[in-house]
């Protein structure tokens, strides 16, 4: 998905202003914002998880 991210927002670079370059940049946002959002909750979720299991509760 960052390779994505990274090649729509190169390509949306070099084209001209207009609807094509602001839609290929709106989809290189919308996928770093789930790129970010997925690594938040992957951190909060890993981060309950040592706590469970340093309070001796189950995984």
């Amino acid at each position: 998905m960052q390779k994505f991210a990274r090649d729509a927002r190169a390509t949306a670079r070099r084209l001209p202003l207009g609807r094509e370059r602001d839609a290929l940049m709106k989809k290189a946002k919308q996928t770093e914002n789930v790129l970010d959002i997925s690594a938040m909750l992957t951190v909060r979720h890993v981060d309950a998880a040592n706590e469970r299991r340093d309070q001796g509760g189950a995984k």
